[in-house]
């Protein structure tokens, strides 16, 4: 074989690994964002309303059960006369 063939199919060669190694990083990159993104937790939301008097004993069961207080205000009805703290919740799904 004559030597300009030679370093055609050489550097063919090189080309050929070097994209093969390329594709495995590529690869291997792709699979550790699809596995990072599995391994990210899932929550659940919900929304409660308990009136003023019970606030304290009700937040103390809710954090119990694993649920953080996102956000809270405090409602009042039309007249005034009984007021509610309005709570939206999240908690990671087991």
């Amino acid at each position: 074989m004559n030597k300009p063939i030679q370093i055609v199919i050489t550097l063919l060669l090189v080309a050929l690994v070097s994209l093969a190694g390329w594709n495995a990083v590529a690869l291997n990159k792709i699979q550790k964002l699809l596995d990072k993104k599995e391994t990210q937790p899932a929550f659940e939301y919900t929304i409660v309303a308990p009136y003023d008097s019970l606030l304290e004993t009700e937040m103390n069961q809710l954090g119990k059960a694993g649920w953080e207080v996102l956000s809270a205000r405090r409602a009042t009805s039309a007249g005034g006369y009984s007021a509610k703290y309005e709570l939206i919740l999240k908690r990671q799904i087991r």
